[in-house]
């Protein structure tokens, strides 16, 4: 129902196959029926949270599949420990959602979203453990581990979001592909954060290269101040050498004078007598 971001869309991610509307997700103005229907994120901001249900019920073919997902509210938080998200009317239990959904749907398959390097999806616990899932499909190892051991799904905690698949015909081939968890953007979400940390190296190591040339250019300036004063040192030095024996050439010749003074003065008084 947010003009503003149907334009965004439309003006940023713009394909021939994709059309953006307005449209009040719990009566949705469409014709026909679709293969496909997701509902990512959504369904907790709406207060009629059946009215979205039925409404994309009606408009799912008998053989497709609906994706859901929604918080859970066991382990989700919102805005740090203790935080809630003012935006939402309702989080939901994994009961209280599969029973949301069962209202709609004649078939729900549970799964359960983590993330990691991306996303993580795979098959809620329960669902395996009452024999729903195929068989081994919550220990199935997602990424690899630093030395390529992979790791099971519950290794990255607990989930924090539900996903539900839903459907009016439960055909067989999707469910087998929903019981193997899969990564969304595991590979490309890995290469854009070394990336990242790559780049901020980068502009650390240039800034350590800009700084040390800083420091490089005011050494120079120093050592040339410091020859500066030296040479400024070594020439009052010599100006004051040269001052000191100008002095006492000039004392030694004072005493000559003054001795012959005092002879001539000597030899006028003999003189006089």
């Amino acid at each position: 129902i947010a003009s503003e971001a149907v334009e965004f869309a439309a003006g940023r991610y713009e394909l021939p196959n994709l059309a953006y509307r307005v449209m009040d997700s719990r009566r949705l103005a469409l014709e026909g029926v679709f293969d496909l229907v997701t509902c990512f994120e959504l369904i907790e901001h709406v207060r009629e949270d059946d009215a979205v249900v039925a409404a994309m019920a009606s408009v799912l073919a008998a053989d497709g599949i609906c994706l859901v997902s929604t918080p859970n509210a066991a382990t989700y938080v919102a805005g740090g420990e203790g935080g809630s998200n003012p935006y939402h009317f309702r989080e939901y239990e994994v009961g209280e959602f599969e029973a949301l959904l069962r209202s709609g749907f004649s078939h729900v398959f549970m799964l359960e979203q983590r993330p990691v390097e991306g996303s993580l999806i795979g098959p809620a616990e329960a669902a395996v453990s009452a024999g729903r899932g195929s068989p081994g499909a919550g220990e199935a190892g997602l990424l690899p581990g630093e030395y390529g051991a992979p790791a099971a799904a519950e290794a990255y905690g607990p989930a924090s979001y539900f996903m539900a698949a839903c459907s009016h015909s439960a055909p067989r081939a999707w469910r087998d592909l929903l019981a193997t968890p899969y990564a969304a953007l595991g590979g490309d979400f890995r290469y854009r954060k070394l990336k990242e940390e790559f780049d901020r190296r980068g502009r650390w190591a240039r800034g350590l290269d800009d700084e040390l040339r800083r420091k490089a250019a005011t050494i120079a300036r120093l050592r040339e101040e410091m020859a500066t004063i030296e040479r400024e040192f070594d020439e009052r030095g010599r100006w004051a050498k040269g001052l000191d024996r100008e002095i006492r050439e000039k004392d030694v010749l004072i005493e000559k004078l003054a001795a012959e003074n005092e002879r001539l003065r000597r030899a006028a008084v003999s003189a006089g007598r």
